[in-house]
Formats: structure tokens, sequence, C-alpha cells
């Protein structure tokens, strides 16, 4: 089996666009012309590896100083070619970080039988669980599973509200009640389609909540919480229905932009968060996730996926919280590059980030102690 990689980080820009044919903003574009290589990180020997310019591609790798498979980096013409000469039986199959329609259109153009790709309802079903409105769900679930759980131990550490509104008059009165919020629009890239109001919203604000209504039908309003730290834990969901763990992702974000991941072993971060929130806490959410999210997308989604989470301040300040689901993102995410990257036993411990000086640049450094605060 040949597997071809796409690292698409514009999937979900595309996600909120719904087109087959659309330009990304020019981030989202350098982003995937300068980190093209990353799926080399989880690929196996002999995969090919998508990019828009091979030799880039592989000093790009170099730069970063990991090992990555053996891989092929071909650009699309390259591919192009390489597709006319795969007869009808070749095994073959196609990986990309989101599905989408984009870039389903994209490995059409390159000669993918589409056999090998989801169809327009499948992508419709993907499109559709992708939104925030399934993570208001999932979090009322999370929510009421844990303060159930164990006869209730977990009813005072476990915080979360998430309300979706559909006019103007709804949103204005949920801040009303709320005061402090969190505005998300239901699709939207990392940090763009989220703002900030304090009980009332500004003139700009207000153009932008009438617009996103006005585009995707609804809005998400949430309560704002004390944040000490960003968590996540990441998954993979099996063709049988199934989903399974991957990992803990412990990440650090600013204004809901995405700033680094620490690379560790597990039960290292395991450790780091028992210094905040309870091992029995931590246990009962993950197998309570891969339940419920069994529950929500078996079989309607395969592949890798992350839910973000927060360890929050108590609203007496006494004690830290658990957010069980800030955000579901099904898609790889940066918690899954972060596991590819896992040292063995006995390296340090690092820090995983993506700068931009010229171009993009993966960037493997030692920790700084101030990150992730007290984790």
């Amino acid at each position: 089996m040949i597997t071809f990689h796409i690292f698409n980080p514009e999937h979900d820009i595309s996600l909120a666009h719904n087109k087959a044919v659309a330009t990304a903003p020019h981030a989202a574009r350098e982003l995937r012309a300068n980190l093209g290589f990353l799926p080399a990180l989880w690929a196996k020997n002999g995969d090919i590896v998508i990019v828009d310019d091979h030799d880039f591609a592989c000093k790009a790798a170099e730069r970063c100083g990991v090992t990555t498979a053996d891989v092929l980096f071909l650009d699309k013409e390259e591919v192009r070619r390489l597709m006319r000469n795969f007869s009808e039986g070749s095994y073959v199959a196609v990986d990309v970080w989101g599905w989408d329609r984009a870039v389903c259109k994209q490995l059409e153009d390159m000669g993918f039988d589409k056999q090998l790709l989801p169809d327009d309802n499948k992508i419709e079903t993907i499109r559709q669980l992708s939104g925030r409105h399934t993570s208001v769900g999932l979090l009322r679930e999370m929510k009421r599973l844990l303060a159930s759980h164990d006869d209730g131990t977990f009813s005072d550490s476990v915080v979360g509200d998430s309300f979706i509104e559909t006019s103007i008059t709804e949103v204005r009165k949920r801040i009303g009640e709320l005061g402090r919020a969190v505005l998300k629009s239901p699709w939207s890239s990392s940090g763009r389609g989220v703002r900030y109001v304090d009980n009332s919203v500004t003139t700009s604000q207000e153009g932008w909540i009438s617009n996103t209504l006005r585009q995707q039908g609804a809005l998400i309003v949430e309560p704002f919480y004390n944040k000490v730290c960003d968590f996540g834990m990441e998954f993979v969901a099996l063709p049988n229905g199934d989903v399974t763990y991957s990992g803990l992702s412990l990440f650090s974000t600013e204004h809901g932009a995405y700033i680094g991941n620490i690379v560790d072993q597990e039960n290292n971060k395991l450790e780091a968060l028992m210094k905040l929130l309870p091992e029995k806490l931590l246990i009962a959410t993950r197998r309570l996730a891969e339940t419920t999210l069994k529950e929500i997308i078996g079989g309607r989604y395969v592949g890798p996926l992350g839910i973000d989470m927060m360890v929050v301040t108590h609203e007496d300040g006494e004690k830290f919280c658990l957010h069980p689901c800030v955000e579901l993102n099904l898609r790889r995410t940066m918690g899954h590059v972060a596991l590819a990257l896992t040292p063995k036993r006995g390296e340090p411990r690092k820090l995983m980030s993506i700068v931009h000086n010229v171009n993009y640049m993966l960037r493997l450094s030692n920790l700084d102690n101030n990150f992730v605060m007290t984790v």
C-alpha cells in the first residue's frame, strides 16, 4: 500500500467557504508551501508526500533536525505524471490534514480516482460534524457524564457552557446574561472566528456578528473563563466506528491562535497535568471521550481528531476545574504532530513551535519554564 499524504492547513477556512475552488489566504498558502513536508513525520517508508516544491521540502525537513520516514517528495505535476501510470487496481491510499471540498478537487485534478476520495455527501457530513455546534453537544454530554461519574465525585470539578444563537437579539441577550463572553463562528480557522466581549458589543463587533449570522446562520456564545492552561486529548476514529486514544497534547495559545506544543513522553505530560487536576478525572475524561465520540461520529468520520480542553480557576478562586471541550477538531492537529515527535525515554522534553522568519519553520527548542504556566 502506497499512501499519498498532503498537508492542507487551509482546511478550516475551506470548510467555512464550502467551495471546491477557492483561493486560500496568503498566510495559509505560505504555511502549506513552507511546511508541506510535515506528513513525513508520521508517514511510512516508501510513502509519497505531495508538496509545492520537492527541493524546498527536502531542505525544510533537514533544517528541523528531526527524523522522518524515507518518503518521496513530489510536486503536483510530478504526481499527475505518476498517476497516469497507476492502474485502476493499484494499491493506493490518500491521507490529508483534513477533508474538505477544496482538497478533494485538488486531488482529482492530480489524477486520483474519485473512489479514493470522500464523495460530496461524505464531505458534507464531515463539514457538519466539524462545525462548532458539534462541540456544543459534545461539551454538554461530557459535562453531564463527568458530573455523574463515580457517584458525582467530579460534579464540582467540571465546568463549561456553550450556547448556539441564531439572531442578533439572542446574542445580545446571552451576552447580557454572561457579562464577559467569547463569541465563535460555527466554522473558522484557529483564532480568526473568535471575538471577546465584555457586557456589550462594539459597533465593529456587531458588524462581525451580523455578517457571521448572515453567512453561517448561527453564532456560538460562551462564558469567559479564567484559563490556567490549554491541553488536549488526541484520538483516531477507525473505519469500524471505534475511537481510540492517541495521547495528550500540552499546548499554548494567545487569543485563540496556536503558539506551541510540549514534546514529551505521555507519562510526563500526565504528571504535569496532575499538578492541577486529579488523575482519576483525567483518566475518566479520556475514557468517556472515547465512548461519546464513538456515539457522535462513529462510522461518519475516519481519521485523526482532537478535543481541545482547558484547566480553569473555579469561581471561588480556591481550586482548578476542567473544561472538557473547548473545541472538537475533526482533522489532524498540531497535537498529533507533537505526538509524532515524542522523544525516547531519558531524552529532554522540547517546545515545538511554528516560527516565521522569511518562511514558516517548525522549531524544536529547549522548553522555557514559563511555557503553559505551572505545567
